[in-house]
């Protein structure tokens, strides 16, 4: 019924697609869209497990205050599942914004401090992160007191067992979307939204 033509699509920054009806359909349309810098897994303390096919980030040790982490890194031709340590990966007061993309997963399923004191920190881009196997939410956003807004409805917290100062001291930040969380494996709370506002 149509045929799809991207154009300027090969490096980062303004890109455009065509689409084209055909048959018995007519028009042209054209829509623009944007390429993002990856920010490279050498930014990061990193090890690569060839046979798992992950590159496992440690601190992240770059000078860009805008880190982009892809769903899948390539690697001599070969995919690499990102696999983000929590404790130490973007632990960083110089951060202003952070995208994961759709692929990023976390060692040993935790995300406890994974922006904790990030206070400049001003934007996160979550979607699409497939968060149905993390346990523990244990401080991850803690003091991130840049932060304004965050819309966590598509977090799923199915087999999270703690939130433990998950938004703790997070003290310009208004949570939405989390009463869509499913927490039935939830076992310690205390403390979540101390600081935080919720709407």
């Amino acid at each position: 019924h149509y045929d799809v033509e991207y154009i300027n699509n090969v490096n980062a920054g303004k890109a455009q697609v065509k689409i084209t009806g055909k048959g018995s359909y007519s028009g042209v349309v054209y829509k623009d869209f944007y390429i993002e810098n990856a920010t490279p897994y050498t930014s990061f303390t990193h090890r690569i497990e060839r046979t798992a096919k992950t590159v496992n980030l440690g601190k992240y040790n770059g000078t860009a205050k805008s880190v982009v982490i892809p769903g899948t890194y390539t690697i001599n031709g070969a995919l690499y599942t990102p696999v983000i340590d929590a404790r130490s990966s973007l632990n960083n007061t110089n951060i202003t914004s952070v995208k994961l993309g759709k692929g990023v997963k976390f060692k040993d399923n935790k995300t406890d401090f994974l922006f904790a004191n990030c206070t400049s920190l001003a934007k996160i881009d979550m979607a699409g992160v497939i968060t149905s196997d993390v346990t523990d939410l244990y401080a991850t956003f803690y003091n991130c007191t840049a932060l304004k807004t965050l819309d966590v409805s598509d977090f799923d917290t199915s087999k999270v067992t703690s939130m433990y100062c998950a938004f703790y001291g997070a003290s310009n930040l208004v949570v939405t979307g989390y009463e869509k969380w499913d927490t039935r494996s939830l076992t310690r709370l205390a403390s979540a939204f101390d600081g935080a506002k919720v709407a």
